[in-house]
């Protein structure tokens, strides 16, 4: 009986979870044929966060994390402010008769003032978001380009 009342109690709790740090997608494309790719970044806290970002690989077979630089890689967010993340190509050879696929890693570290004799939990919420390198050699067939070719059509009455 103890744990129905329980169970009821942390969904009606989670609805005051709020993040300050929000990433503006859910994944990033990088084409091939322009220079960089921009993400933006917000800051829905009342304090001031530090924002880090950094790249990690999806797998072992993945192609080295090296081949882009994320800038600025530290910066400071404050307070209901944008900034943007920016993803550029360092040069290095990636495959370019398939996408390659890295993890973009964007932290939000939250401003802590020092109080004695009282104790505080913060968290930093790390936001791992997918980079999808699309190379130009690909240009022609993109998932949009395949999406003009669908049909649709309706059968019977419903």
């Amino acid at each position: 009986m103890r744990y129905p009342f329980f169970a009821i109690g942390l969904l009606l709790s989670s609805s005051f979870a709020q993040a300050s740090v929000v990433v503006g997608g859910t994944r990033l494309v990088f084409d091939g044929t322009k220079n960089n790719a921009v993400i933006t970044v917000e800051n829905k806290d009342q304090n001031s966060n530090i924002v880090q970002s950094w790249l990690s690989v999806i797998d072992a077979a993945s192609p080295a994390k090296d081949a882009f630089i994320i800038t600025p890689p530290l910066f400071r967010l404050k307070a209901g402010e944008k900034g943007f993340v920016r993803v550029v190509r360092s040069g290095k050879k990636l495959p370019d008769d398939r996408e390659s696929m890295f993890w973009l890693n964007i932290k939000g570290i939250p401003a802590t003032e020092y109080v004695p004799d009282k104790n505080v939990v913060q968290f930093a919420i790390n936001s791992k978001i997918k980079l999808i390198y699309r190379p130009a050699a690909l240009k022609g067939n993109t998932p949009e380009s395949y999406a003009e070719k669908l049909q649709w059509g309706k059968e019977g009455r419903r």
